[in-house]
């Protein structure tokens, strides 16, 4: 059974002298898909918004006799709840206040405690790997497995990199990929998707919602981007050649050359709305995202591997010990 990721809001609408506005109209719209969600607010005057994307979302109340307010840029991640509360002003309904920059919201739901590596910090960070579940180990708590104490290159296929959260036994927390199990039976990371494809990465280190239950300390978990209403790509090749690299101190000691390494990563992302003249044009409805990726490694050798190898490949043999039987390397 899947944890839920998505997140919500919620809150309170009131006059100006503190008397609670029922019926008031509430309209949450995310930014970038155009996604909307409606309400009313009850008699005591509360709305929510429930099962929202991560996200940036505007929030519009309108009730009469009042004028609409609006709060805009309020980001939502994975598994928030933010509790916003509107206080309507009098006035014709022709007539708005927007808010587009607030104090930082406290978050007075429950008591868990982590944090958010953001869209941005994804996109801009240096990643050896381009993996961004590398930048959970910059999250309170979080320290990465003792038997590989520096995460290093990380396919998407990799499964030798574990956290341990909030000072719990390695590999007892949980690893997620959009609120669904994302690790192998040992607790280990079971698929590393690529930067690209990645929107955040949200780390807890305490988390008291019930939904977490198969953990011994916090969760990691990443949120991986969709479509919107407009179209966006991208296309990428990243590589380290050992001919552009310095060699290290010891084969420079020992007169040997640059160890032989080739790292590869390519892939394309696209994203947009589906939009079929005359058949389908539902694009605030129907969003697509396409990713496709490869990496290829060829790992560091040291000269005499390089020199074995190079023998092997043209055919030739070593004596075995005591000049016995040849043998093929």
């Amino acid at each position: 059974m899947a944890q839920e990721f998505r997140g919500a809001v919620s809150g309170s609408v009131i006059d100006t002298s503190g008397s609670v506005v029922a019926g008031a109209k509430v309209t949450v719209s995310e930014t970038h898909t155009g996604t909307k969600s409606e309400s009313l607010t009850n008699a005591a005057g509360e709305y929510s918004a429930l099962f929202l994307l991560p996200g940036d979302y505007d929030i519009a109340i309108a009730a009469p006799g009042f004028t609409e307010s609006i709060r805009k840029g309020l980001h939502i991640g994975a598994g928030e709840h933010p509790v916003i509360d509107f206080k309507l002003q009098v006035g014709a309904t022709t007539q708005s206040v927007e808010v587009t920059a607030d104090a930082p919201i406290v978050n007075s739901e429950n008591a868990s405690v982590g944090q958010a590596v953001t869209t941005k910090e994804v996109e801009d960070i240096p990643l050896n790997g381009r993996t961004p579940i590398m930048l959970a180990q910059l999250a309170i708590g979080v320290i990465p497995s003792p038997y590989n104490s520096t995460l290093t290159l990380v396919h998407p296929f990799d499964t030798n990199n574990a956290f341990a959260i909030g000072g719990t036994v390695n590999q007892t927390s949980e690893t997620l990929l959009d609120g669904s199990p994302n690790a192998t039976w040992d607790g280990r990371t079971e698929f590393s998707p690529p930067q690209d494809a990645v929107q955040e990465v949200r780390v807890k280190a305490f988390d008291t919602d019930a939904s977490f239950g198969h953990t011994g300390g916090g969760t990691i978990n990443q949120v991986m981007k969709t479509g919107t209403n407009s179209l966006h790509g991208s296309l990428y090749e990243f590589n380290q050649p050992s001919n552009l690299t310095a060699n290290n101190f010891f084969n420079n000691k020992a007169g040997l050359g640059n160890p032989l390494t080739h790292f590869n990563q390519y892939g394309v992302t696209a994203g947009g709305p589906v939009l079929l003249p005359k058949l389908y044009q539902w694009q605030r409805q129907t969003l697509l995202v396409l990713r496709m990726g490869r990496a290829e490694r060829q790992p560091a050798q040291s000269d005499v591997h390089q020199r074995a190898y190079r023998c092997r490949e043209a055919g030739k043999f070593l004596a075995g010990p005591g000049g016995g039987r040849n043998r093929s390397l």
